[in-house]
């Protein structure tokens, strides 16, 4: 089946219809990049920014660009979904972009995304991110049938109801990657934020990176207190930003600065 090729169909959203590994999809141009919109997933709002011509939380894209132009490396990605953020990210890092999407269909978006955009520094996996190897079940539609998108989480052992449509994928960690140049992590994954953060523990012991986690509920922050992390207030929407306490001298001009309209 070839990756990406044309629908016979005409697009709800309007634009020629594709598909990619034979699910359909609508493609969107601007800022020189390429995007492949998952059609069961355009009811998110990810997805109607894409659409619409806009980044999704521009000041994170910012952010990334600020902390690794300062602090040349590479960055944890951690819920690529269809891969909104991974060519910004891609041009941003001058090291590797390692990427994490456990959902496999959003993982093919994603990884037509890479190609497409031919993105040489991007290592993207079809796995999550934990604080231990392992094999775990991924709630993908809600009660109605509807997909989850970038919103499917990783189901809890204590959960009481049973699970209505799930995949099994595997659970990496971030320090058996051992990368030798971490700069950034930037995790969003539905909540287990806190175990990806034990599963890099090391990593972090060793180079001290910027951390920006979406975080709603402060999950992480007694842990990355805990580590003398302290946090940021930079306006990113649901993510929460964290440096070093022993780095805010020379961080915080970086992870602080007013977002440009570059990157509105």
């Amino acid at each position: 089946m070839p990756l990406i090729r044309r629908s016979k169909q005409t697009s709800p959203a309007g634009d020629d219809g594709h598909e990619v590994f034979g699910m359909r999809a609508h493609v969107r141009e601007f800022r020189e990049t390429t995007f492949f919109v998952p059609e069961y997933a355009a009811h998110k709002p990810v997805a109607k920014r894409i659409l619409s011509g806009r980044l999704v939380v521009p000041r994170l894209h910012q952010l990334v660009r600020d902390v690794l132009a300062h602090r040349p490396g590479s960055m944890v990605h951690a819920g690529a979904f269809f891969g909104d953020m991974l060519t910004s990210f891609s041009r941003k890092t001058p090291g590797t972009v390692y990427a994490f999407e456990p959902v496999l269909e959003n993982y093919l978006f994603a990884h037509a995304a890479v190609e497409a955009n031919r993105l040489d520094n991007v290592l993207l996996f079809h796995a999550g991110l934990g604080s231990d190897n392992a094999l775990v079940q991924v709630e993908t539609e809600n009660a109605n049938g509807r997909h989850l998108g970038g919103m499917s989480y990783i189901i809890q052992p204590e959960r009481r109801r049973p699970p209505l449509n799930t995949q099994r994928v595997p659970l990496l960690t971030v320090d058996q990657f051992k990368i030798p140049d971490l700069s950034l992590i930037q995790l969003d994954v539905e909540g287990y934020e806190p175990f990806v953060l034990r599963g890099a523990e090391r990593s972090i012991a060793a180079h001290r990176p910027v951390i920006v986690v979406e975080d709603t509920v402060g999950r992480c922050a007694d842990l990355l207190s805990a580590w003398r992390y302290v946090e940021v207030d930079v306006p990113l929407n649901l993510d929460r930003a964290f440096i070093p306490e022993e780095q805010m001298d020379e961080l915080l001009p970086v992870v602080g600065a007013e977002a440009s309209a570059d990157d509105s």
